[in-house]
Parts: structure tokens; C-alpha cells; sequence
């Protein structure tokens, strides 16, 4: 169906999967040529046009078209700043005043507990599973060294057997009724992550 903008996303989620980042960014170049304001392709596209090599004109005017259309669909504020999520209500700064979140002070109450089971996490480190598992796209951001992670809740969903083995942490942050909502929403995670020193991440975006 080439005239149709959800098979042309399909075909560059699979591409992208398969890490042939320029055809998968020319199959949401295609999307979007189709349905300007598709979110998905906006971003996908820019995160494999984003793979290409740094020295390549070509991807880097791609990259911008691509970008450039996120804002004209209202997706972005600025085409430099290119997060998967955002709410524009949002006060930008750099650090926030702990007292303007309760929780905050729940998390620190419980931090004793929280450290105690994540080291106890750690003794068994095949527990912690690569980054990129769960969502094949964030497998690129790990430019050299190791990135892996230990999910409690996101993507729509609760990992129950990860969370009986920590139940303080678990039990925690359920009680943090902003952090769950965006992760059974999909649009954050609350987890574990850890990094093998010497680990590089490339520059990303998260929610």
C-alpha cells in the first residue's frame, strides 16, 4: 500500500530493527511525505538518521527536514530539541527544588531499603538485562561499553516478578501516583540501570 502512511511506518520500524538505519529513516521519510504530523516516523526518524555518520551532508540535511517537520506539526518547540515526549507547560530548568515534589522526601524516607535490595539485585548481575530488550531502538544508544537495566514498571505494563524481588522499592514508588501513571501510559519507566565503567551513551532525548 504505498499510498497508505501506516504500512510505510511499519516497513521502517522492521528496518530499523534490522539496523539498516537509512532505509528505515527512508520508509518514515515516506510516512511522513504522507501524514506530515505522524508522530512515530518524526521520531524514529530522526533516531536512525541520527546513526549515520556524523561526517554525512546528506543524513545531516535529512535529519533536519525530518526534524524541522516535527515542529511545523506542533511535535517540538525547536528542532535541535527533539524528545519523544513533551508536555510544553513545563517549566525548563536545569534543577528543581525537591520541596516542590512530596515524594521526593518518600523516596529518601525508604532510600536505606532501596539501596539494601538493589545490591542485593546485583549479586546476581544476570538479573539486569541489556538495554535495548525491551525497546530495539534504544539498543543504538549504547555507542561503547555495556547499558542494562532492571524493569519495574513501563511500557504500558507492571513486571510483577521483578517487583516481588524488591517489594519496598516496588511498593514505593506505586505510591508515587505520577510516575506510575506515565509508565502504565507508556510514556516513562521507573527501573534500575546500571553502567559497566567506560560505558559511552550517545546524546538522546528520554521521557
Amino acid at each position: 500500500q504505498p499510498e497508505a502512511a501506516e504500512p510505510q511506518y511499519v516497513v521502517g520500524v522492521v528496518l530499523m530493527q534490522l539496523r539498516r538505519f537509512s532505509d528505515a529513516a527512508g520508509a518514515y521519510e515516506t510516512t511522513l511525505r504522507l501524514d506530515a504530523a505522524h508522530h512515530g516516523a518524526h521520531v524514529n526518524g530522526v533516531h536512525c538518521l541520527q546513526q549515520l555518520p556524523p561526517d554525512d551532508e546528506v543524513a545531516r540535511r535529512r535529519l533536519e527536514a525530518v526534524a524541522r517537520g516535527g515542529v511545523a506539526a506542533g511535535l517540538w518547540a525547536n528542532w535541535m530539541q527533539r524528545p519523544p515526549h513533551l508536555v510544553k507547560r513545563l517549566t525548563s530548568r536545569p534543577w528543581w527544588d525537591k520541596g516542590e515534589f512530596a515524594w521526593c522526601a518518600l523516596l529518601e524516607e525508604q532510600y536505606p531499603q532501596i539501596r539494601d535490595e538493589v545490591l542485593r539485585l546485583r549479586r546476581k548481575p544476570a538479573s539486569f538485562t541489556p538495554v535495548g530488550g525491551r525497546a530495539a531502538h534504544d539498543h543504538t544508544l549504547v555507542a561503547a561499553g555495556e547499558w542494562r537495566e532492571y524493569p519495574l514498571f513501563g511500557n504500558g505494563q507492571k513486571y510483577a516478578e521483578n517487583c516481588a524481588r524488591c517489594p519496598v522499592t516496588a511498593g514505593t514508588m506505586e505510591r508515587v501516583s505520577a510516575a506510575i501513571g506515565l509508565a502504565m501510559a507508556g510514556g516513562g519507566e521507573t527501573l534500575f540501570s546500571t553502567l559497566r565503567p567506560g560505558t559511552h551513551l550517545r546524546p538522546h532525548c528520554g521521557s
